[in-house]
Parts: C-alpha cells; structure tokens; sequence
C-alpha cells in the first residue's frame, strides 16, 4: 500500500485551520469536537 506524503506547505496549512478551530472556540472540548467533525478526517477511516 502506498502512503501519502504531506508536503511542508500542506502540513503548514492544516495547522493553520487546526489555529482558527481552537481560536473561534470557546473551550477545550468544543475545539476538539470541531477538529473530530472534520470531513478530511472522516474521508479515510
């Protein structure tokens, strides 16, 4: 099975979004269930 290789910018870029998540969150758990609810993450599993 080939894997995928994320790029520098790629990673950059999800840590970004990961950021915005937890700054527009209120608080721990709510940053969290936003992060889990990503489809990007549903995708694959």
């Amino acid at each position: 099975m080939e894997k995928d290789i994320m790029t520098t910018l790629e990673f950059k870029t999800v840590m970004e979004m990961v950021v915005l998540i937890i700054e527009s969150s209120k608080n721990k758990e709510e940053a969290l269930e936003k992060i889990k609810n990503l489809s990007i993450l549903k995708e694959n599993n």
